[in-house]
């Protein structure tokens, strides 16, 4: 049998999830029409009593991240593009390689650099 209180819970989550949703669509459509209106009028900034909304335009029109075949290239066309200067290299904790690294009890210099999880769960809303 299930606990009323769980249920009760669960159900807020839902409700407030899909408003979250819905105001999420309904500021996308109102800082379009905002950004319209800007634009007609010449105005870069509106600054209300407690609040400043700017226009900021981005210095490239292009976005760091790349498309998922990119990742279908040789590491040799990759070692090639980052030598070029073309992409930068970022580094990122393979967690489950890790996990099982510290679970046979061995240690590594990296170590000293791993973050923990604040949690070690999360609830998905669907």
């Amino acid at each position: 049998m299930r606990n009323k209180i769980i249920d009760d819970i669960a159900q807020e989550i839902v409700i407030t999830n899909k408003l979250i949703k819905e105001k999420t669509e309904q500021l996308r459509g109102l800082k379009k029409d905002l950004e319209r209106e800007m634009d007609k009028n010449g105005i870069k900034n509106v600054i209300l009593a407690n609040n400043k909304i700017s226009k900021v335009i981005f210095s490239s029109i292009y976005s760091t991240s790349l498309d998922k075949e990119f990742y279908n290239l040789s590491q040799d066309k990759i070692n090639e593009l980052i030598s070029s200067g073309l992409i930068k290299v970022s580094f990122r904790l393979d967690t489950k390689k890790y996990q099982e690294y510290i679970e046979a009890n061995q240690v590594s210099i990296i170590d000293g650099f791993v973050k923990r999880r604040p949690n070690v769960s999360y609830l998905r809303v669907s």
